[in-house]
């Protein structure tokens, strides 16, 4: 692709955050050298886990709070349709058409959460074998936005919900 702009994370990421969210993730696992990172950043609390819990604390819409001392994990991630867009395999327009489908079915699964339940017990009570009746809603939206999740994000996705791993 001669000629061709190269396509950067923020290109796309700053409109997504979906990694971050805890939608595509539950948590992440920190090397010693993020954990070190992190306490020269001033992040002592966050320095001594071996892991971040998703969503990250530190995610702020779509912008990291700790961009410059984030883990390594963070910073070498690459969705798929990231990789997808960087590869040349789609446009950088199908990128965010992809990302504005994902964003719409993230806001239905988040408008079915009750006021008052966080979004941690929201996915617990998604991804339960037996969901109530009253709370059918929130499972509905939430296996919608896996499925595009793990056909657009998930590096093995292929479009088949799986149980997310806690």
């Amino acid at each position: 692709m001669s000629g061709a702009v190269p396509i950067e994370p923020n290109d796309l990421c700053l409109d997504c955050g979906m990694c971050c969210g805890g939608h595509v993730f539950t948590h992440l696992a920190l090397t010693e050298s993020d954990c070190d990172r992190l306490r020269a950043a001033g992040l002592h609390q966050a320095g001594t886990q071996d892991r971040f819990d998703l969503p990250c604390r530190f995610f702020d819409g779509a912008r990291c709070l700790i961009y410059a001392s984030r883990p390594a994990v963070c910073a070498s991630y690459r969705c798929k349709t990231l990789a997808q867009a960087q590869d040349g395999a789609i446009s950088l327009d199908e990128a965010k058409e992809r990302l504005r489908k994902v964003a719409r079915l993230r806001q239905a699964f988040e408008t079915a959460i009750p006021d008052g339940m966080t979004m941690p017990n929201a996915i617990a009570l998604a991804t339960r074998e037996e969901t109530p009746k009253h709370y059918l809603p929130i499972r509905l939206a939430y296996v919608a936005l896996q499925v595009i999740i793990d056909r657009h994000l998930r590096e093995d996705g292929d479009g088949i919900v799986r149980q997310r791993m806690g």
